[in-house]
């Protein structure tokens, strides 16, 4: 499967935005790539890059000379962190620490660090990928044409178009959640409060009744003293036109009379008794 050049940097290039590893996301591509990086790594690991079109190189040494790290090709994928497999070794290794592109069927994490990758020519190959694993995995699965990878036999974790929807999905819902938490609390809020005023406001007219049933009470018996106060004057008054006052020397023998006098008598005593 010959790469096209241009697709191959797309796809490197978004799975590489994607990885954990600043190494990795600091990949140099095309006229970026330094010759001394780049012959120090075909020296040490990239064997035959050279003879092929450089697409990226992820220098992982201290000081920069790049015999450490990642060479992307047209036809393979280079690495100086590649162990393979005995059975492999030699094969593959006469070309380089490499994973070839072409006729790839699907690919498989195995146990601790190891992946193997499946040939649609029935031949695979297992290798240990350090702590770039999941990277490898992103970048094959993106190379393979579609269809070629048999979704049966193959176990791959999902694309970055996958992932990164699922992480649309999942930042969505969290939102979606969020909003309507918030929502819930201002309807809670919302309705606390207008308890609170309808409470307020029966507490406030339970009161000014009270106060309403109070003055009226007050008004009341205000009307009903001085009713009683009148009608005491008016027996006081009728009373001056007896003459048992005169003949009695204000000794008061009759049965109304002797009440209307007590009366009187009490009526001046408080009169008295409030003037203090």
């Amino acid at each position: 499967m010959e790469m096209n050049v241009k697709e191959l940097e797309k796809i490197v290039r978004e799975v590489t935005s994607n990885d954990e590893h600043i190494l990795i996301r600091n990949m140099l591509y095309g006229s970026e790539i330094d010759s001394k990086k780049l012959a120090n790594a075909v020296k040490r690991y990239a064997y035959h890059a050279m003879d092929e079109t450089v697409v990226g190189l992820s220098d992982h040494t201290l000081f920069g000379s790049a015999k450490e790290g990642f060479v992307i090709t047209d036809k393979c994928l280079y690495s100086s962190f590649f162990k393979f497999s005995p059975s492999r070794k030699q094969v593959v290794t006469s070309h380089g620490h490499c994973i070839f592109f072409d006729g790839i069927k699907s690919v498989s994490p195995q146990k601790d660090s190891y992946l193997t990758i499946n040939y649609a020519d029935g031949n695979s190959i297992t290798i240990s990928c350090n702590n770039y694993r999941e990277w490898i995995m992103n970048l094959l699965n993106g190379i393979i044409q579609p269809g070629a990878a048999d979704e049966e036999e193959s176990i791959a974790e999902p694309s970055i178009k996958e992932a990164t929807a699922q992480k649309e999905k999942e930042e969505a819902e969290r939102k979606a959640k969020e909003e309507a938490a918030r929502k819930a609390k201002e309807e809670a809020a919302r309705k606390a409060k207008e308890e609170a005023a309808r409470k307020a406001k029966e507490e406030a007219a339970r009161k000014a009744k009270e106060e309403a049933a109070r003055k009226a009470k007050e008004e009341a018996q205000r009307k009903a003293k001085e009713e009683a106060d009148r009608k005491l004057f008016e027996d006081i008054k009728r009373l001056n036109n007896i003459d048992a006052w005169e003949k009695a020397d204000f000794m008061v023998f009759d049965d109304e009379a002797d009440g209307v006098f007590k009366s009187a008598e009490a009526l001046v005593k408080r009169n008295i008794t409030e003037a203090k």
